[in-house]
């Protein structure tokens, strides 16, 4: 039976925690498969790595993007790294906004959801844009990880939006660093 990795509660990059490794870091652990698409790791591929508190040898884990968990975002990196400092030191976590109704949006207006994307390649593709300088004005944006509540497939629009980028329907459980 799998782990269901929605009622796991961790955080990413502290100990003990998670953090992103290959299997290629682990050799004599043999071969590694995600606990939620039973997909095998291949040697090189990052994965998402949780040791169990008091287990040596026991591990959970899941690659970034086979089972469709983990996502990633575009973020002002003064805005960013000062909420997950601010909320870190407080034992909470940043989370990446979903859709809102207007009755709980900013503003009394409907929000569609913060930008998404699938590969950490894609998110920076945005940045990388010569178009990118209307929004970045010269600031500071980087790439983060976002740990999704459900899946792609459940938590995100299935359509790009008139930009061009997936919109997060369902709030995130929390966006980290990327190292």
């Amino acid at each position: 039976m799998s782990t269901d990795l929605r009622t796991v509660e961790f955080t990413i990059q502290e100990e003990p925690g998670a953090f992103i490794t290959t299997p290629s870091m682990y050799p004599k652990d043999g071969a590694f498969t995600c606990e939620t698409c039973r997909k095998s790791i291949r040697d090189r591929e990052p994965m998402f790595l949780l040791m169990k508190e008091n287990a040596s040898k026991v591990w959970r884990h899941v690659y970034l993007d086979h089972c469709g968990k983990i996502a990633y975002t575009v973020g002002l990196a003064s805005s960013y790294e000062a909420a997950i400092d601010e909320l870190a030191a407080k034992g909470e976590k940043v989370q990446k906004m979903g859709r809102l109704p207007a009755s709980e949006g900013p503003d009394s207006e409907a929000y569609e959801g913060g930008w998404i994307w699938r590969t950490r390649e894609e998110a920076q593709s945005k940045l990388d844009e010569p178009e990118a300088q209307k929004f970045l004005q010269g600031r500071e944006f980087r790439v983060y990880g976002v740990l999704m509540a459900g899946t792609w497939e459940t938590d995100v629009s299935p359509e790009v939006y008139e930009d061009g980028v997936h919109r997060l329907w369902i709030s995130s459980k929390e966006v980290f660093r990327l190292p």
